[in-house]
């Protein structure tokens, strides 16, 4: 199986002055250590009513590196990904992407399904670490986080049936992406509002963005990795993202500072430093200017209307 536990591996190499930083910052979920393959690379798929009793009490928020799907055939209750909230009912399906923040109250008992893969184990089991590439409903900026079966739902949950159960019993894990796959294209049939593929240049640079947001701002270092002019990467951006590179980075960029201000325990000053702003002051002008109120207004308002 390719599962791994990265708890305590990821403080390696970590600088003293940052080390207070990552004890408070948004909790990571891992999954159990169940025989190592390779590096982060995992893959699970089981049964929502037989995870850990925990699984229940994710009240509070946090965030995976690993794509994810959860599948609620019976249950209710609330879950919000991102600042945005969703009902929980029998048929919801939702997606999450990794480093989204998430949380949710369920109410009484529930069943379903849940589905989890790092970008490490579909770069072992095929050319590509990113699902997006294939499936639009998990690219950045799509509109789309909770799907219904509808009339379909039979046939999905056959799938994740057949998926878990060679899940449980079998060994070849190239079969179990290949289930995981078929799974995923029949959640992408389900109806919704259009996606448009994102083109492999712009999806690359979405995953750098992840990568990197906490370090780097410049629409050069991005460019740069991609082997791109930089204006070559702002065509990309303003085809098929909405906005220059710039106007990327600074949006994504102020989701990292929004994620932390709300759902960490991070004062102003070590925010601002954990994405990578050296002067406290300058990171406040900055957050007052693209949100329109101070960092400490900003958490004060948004955690009262949570």
């Amino acid at each position: 199986m390719f599962l791994t536990h990265r708890i305590g591996s990821e403080a390696k190499g970590v600088r003293r002055s940052t080390q207070k930083a990552k004890v408070n910052a948004i909790p990571k979920i891992n999954l159990p250590d169940l025989s190592i393959t390779r590096e982060s690379a995992f893959f699970y798929a089981g049964q929502l009513e037989e995870l850990p009793p925990s699984f229940a009490s994710y009240t509070s928020p946090h965030r995976h590196d690993y794509y994810a799907v959860f599948y609620f055939v019976s249950g209710s209750g609330s879950h919000e990904i991102d600042f945005e909230n969703f009902a929980i009912e029998p048929g919801s399906i939702f997606l999450l992407r990794p480093g989204q923040v998430h949380s949710w109250h369920l109410h009484g008992a529930f069943t379903g399904y849940a589905l989890k893969i790092s970008r490490e184990f579909c770069s072992v089991i095929s050319d590509s670490a990113d699902l997006a590439s294939d499936f639009p409903l998990f690219a950045h900026g799509a509109p789309v986080a909770k799907l219904s079966p509808g009339e379909n739902a039979g046939r999905i949950r056959d799938d994740f049936h057949r998926l878990v159960s060679e899940y449980r019993n079998g060994t070849d894990a190239r079969f179990w992406f290949a289930l995981a796959r078929v799974l995923l294209f029949e959640i992408d049939r389900l109806p919704r509002p259009e996606i448009l593929p994102t083109p492999r240049p712009a999806a690359e640079f979405l995953r750098l963005l992840d990568e990197n947001i906490s370090r780097e701002h410049s629409a050069f270092f991005y460019a740069g990795a991609l082997g791109l002019p930089v204006h070559r990467l702002n065509r990309i951006c303003q085809n098929y993202l909405g906005g220059s590179a710039g106007k990327v980075i600074r949006e994504r960029l102020l989701l990292e500072i929004r994620r932390l201000l709300v759902h960490s325990t991070l004062s102003v000053q070590e925010i601002a430093r954990a994405v990578g702003f050296a002067d406290p002051s300058y990171f406040s002008r900055f957050v007052r200017k693209n949100c329109g109120s101070s960092p400490e207004t900003l958490r004060r308002g948004v955690r009262k209307v949570l």
